[in-house]
């Protein structure tokens, strides 16, 4: 079978990628910006299905910074209401095709240290922010938002799931003060290599009986109990589907 895995790459719009047994073609993706999603979704239309929907990109720390157009806090832009819109848009490709899919949604242990304030998701209106917390808020909604979708797919041959991969010492700590990012994070939190990391990713890509659970070093793992809340994801998904129909409508 012929299969192609479409990879975020900044700044390589259509480059193809030839010296590997599979055939490899990497497109441009920012997943904060709503625009970029739309184009992106569109160079997946020749594509005959999709199999697996990774969706594993990310920010971390920093100062507050809301995102231009929508105004989206920039944890919440990239992290959970970019995976929103790409997965709202593939869905019915997805929902159409005859063969299985498999949607993985990349959480985190940092779900912990979150709480999600729908009446200040985006922190515009007074709301104390901090760049750690605000990841863990972005986390916390990526294992709702699984749980949410998973409610909603119980019917189709859709697999949903959402995991934590381990702490790895990659870039999402760009934006993360230097002390965190450089010492910090790789001297004492750091347990995986990329390649360790990416193991429940694909595990969650081809194992049974995972359907709406939170995974953790390839087997299911409890998560927090605020991350379990029915009632929770269901609400993140209303107010989700509320704020990017604002935001697209306002473009």
């Amino acid at each position: 079978m012929d299969r192609r895995l479409w990879m975020r790459a900044s700044g390589y719009p259509g480059r193809e990628i030839t010296r590997c047994p599979m055939h490899v073609r990497v497109c441009r993706l920012d997943l904060a910006d709503l625009s970029s999603v739309d184009t992106f979704v569109k160079d997946l239309e020749a594509e005959k299905s999709i199999d697996f929907l990774v969706l594993n990109a990310g920010v971390a720390g920093g100062p507050l910074e809301h995102v231009a157009g929508t105004g989206f806090e920039k944890h919440m832009a990239a992290n959970h209401f970019g995976h929103a819109h790409l997965t709202n848009l593939l869905l019915p490709r997805i929902k159409a095709q005859n063969t299985p899919c498999r949607i993985v949604v990349v959480a985190s242990a940092a779900h912990a240290m979150g709480d999600i304030d729908l009446n200040d998701i985006n922190y515009k209106n007074g709301r104390k922010y901090s760049g750690m917390k605000a990841y863990g808020q972005s986390k916390l909604a990526n294992i709702l938002f699984a749980k949410a979708l998973h409610d909603r797919l119980k019917d189709t041959q859709i697999v949903t799931s959402s995991l934590h991969p381990g702490v790895i010492a990659t870039n999402i700590w760009r934006n993360a003060p230097s002390w965190v990012g450089k010492c910090l994070v790789p001297t004492f939190f750091t347990d995986k290599t990329v390649q360790q990391g990416a193991a429940t990713q694909v595990w969650a890509c081809f194992a049974d009986g995972i359907g709406g659970k939170y995974l953790q070093d390839c087997k299911v793992k409890e998560p927090k109990k605020k991350a379990e809340s029915v009632n929770d994801s269901d609400a993140l998904w209303e107010a989700t589907q509320k704020l990017l129909a604002e935001a697209t409508t306002a473009r």
